[in-house]
């Protein structure tokens, strides 16, 4: 043992009535964590995520989704909803839809999500999953959500809908083949404005009238105003067709420009001491066809955030 000297001796009635509850209670947080834990509001957040009317420290309903019945056999949600609940802590239990595939009502009684097979008549839903069968063709599932959902289901359709549910959805392999896949994107039906205006001309009026304020290219590399974009960097722009077709309504050319026919009157505020650049609607034309050919500017990449 060890000898009790004078200064041990006045320790020990300071150490024992100060540091022995503190060692009391950092042992019962070790024997007694777990279930202090799922009983606290940090364990309780899983079960009222999934069911907002569970009682505090009732243990976590598991959500209930009703799929097509080839959908579960499949073992495609055997492998989904497990990723799912590891990342959120919320439960879901699949069960088969009875009957036929294709359901005439949006949702299954007792269920708060469904994934159901979808014909090309029917509208409801949102399309998450489509699957190419054994003959070609392609089924698509949509997610139905029932009317009183709790968040834990909105929070199961908010991933199935993102990147990474979208990307969890394409992993999945049977047979070596990936049957199921996000669906597809739609092509892009925007129409492509095309200038037909001369652009040898539109490249001279550019320099004559435009070349004061902005670099149009090597003619003037050295000239226009630093403040003022050029025209290769304007043309970078993802919204360089707007800008340019309708450059003249756009501070501060309405004092200094005037599109014959497509200018509106300049109010006596926008007037100035200067002449104001006055062309025609076909020297328009050849202008929006000279910046249409122009190479755009390299801006670099865009900002990333993390």
């Amino acid at each position: 043992m060890f000898r009790q000297t004078p200064a041990f001796r006045l320790f020990l009635p300071v150490f024992l009535p100060v540091f022995l509850p503190v060692l009391m209670l950092a042992w019962s947080l070790v024997v007694t964590g777990p279930q202090w834990g799922a009983q606290s509001g940090i364990g309780r957040a899983a079960a009222q995520e999934a069911d907002p009317g569970a009682a505090p420290g009732a243990a976590a309903r598991p959500l209930v989704l009703r799929a097509s019945p080839a959908l579960i056999d499949s073992g495609f949600l055997a492998f989904l909803l497990p990723r799912f609940s590891l990342k959120t802590g919320i439960d879901i239990t699949a069960q088969p839809i009875a009957g036929k595939d294709i359901v005439p009502t949006d949702i299954p009684a007792g269920a708060d999500i469904a994934l159901i097979l979808r014909s090309a008549a029917s509208t409801g839903g949102t399309i998450v999953i489509t699957q190419k069968t054994n003959d070609g063709a392609t089924r698509r599932y949509a997610l139905v959500l029932a009317d009183k959902v709790p968040p834990g289901a909105r929070r199961f359709a908010r991933w199935l809908t993102s990147p990474i549910g979208q990307r969890t959805i394409a992993q999945f392999r049977k047979d070596g083949r990936q049957p199921f896949a996000p669906p597809e994107k739609r092509p892009d039906t925007a129409t492509t404005v095309i200038f037909t205006g001369n652009a040898q001309r539109g490249e001279n009026l550019a320099y004559l009238n435009c070349g004061r304020c902005h670099v149009i290219g090597p003619r003037n590399r050295m000239a226009g105003i630093g403040s003022t974009p050029s025209f290769s960097a304007l043309r970078a722009l993802g919204n360089w067709r707007e800008r340019f077709s309708t450059f003249f309504d756009r501070n501060p050319h309405p004092a200094v420009v005037v599109v014959n026919g497509l200018s509106r009157p300049r109010a006596e505020a926008q007037t100035t001491p200067m002449s104001p650049v006055v062309i025609s609607r076909d020297e328009f034309k050849d202008i929006l066809a000279f910046v249409a050919a122009l190479e755009p500017a390299d801006l670099g990449a865009p900002v990333a955030h993390q």
